[in-house]
């Protein structure tokens, strides 16, 4: 059995673990020139500041979502994929 944790990684990696950035804010302008790719590392450092204009929840359910808003949670998340010490760190997770 996965742990939430486990689901939302392997979500997001089925998605290259990088999420659609809409530069104007707005989800329905779909123009090229409003599009950027944002790493996930990006994501989780600023959610505060993407969440409303990234699609970062479109294949997770509403209790995966509500995880990731948790500041707590991203920074866990965060420490352990990227501290220095780990190795392997998303195999590890996921």
């Amino acid at each position: 059995m996965t742990t939430p944790t486990e689901r939302i990684l392997q979500k997001w990696a089925s998605q290259g673990c990088s999420f659609v950035h809409y530069l104007d804010g707005n989800k329905g302008n779909l123009k090229p020139c409003n599009l950027a790719w944002v790493p996930e590392k990006e994501f989780l450092q600023r959610f505060e500041f993407l969440e409303r204009s990234t699609d970062w929840d479109f294949f997770l359910t509403p209790e995966e979502a509500d995880l990731v808003r948790r500041p707590e949670w991203r920074r866990e998340l965060f420490a352990a994929l990227w501290s220095s010490s780990s190795s392997n760190k998303r195999q590890k997770l996921a």
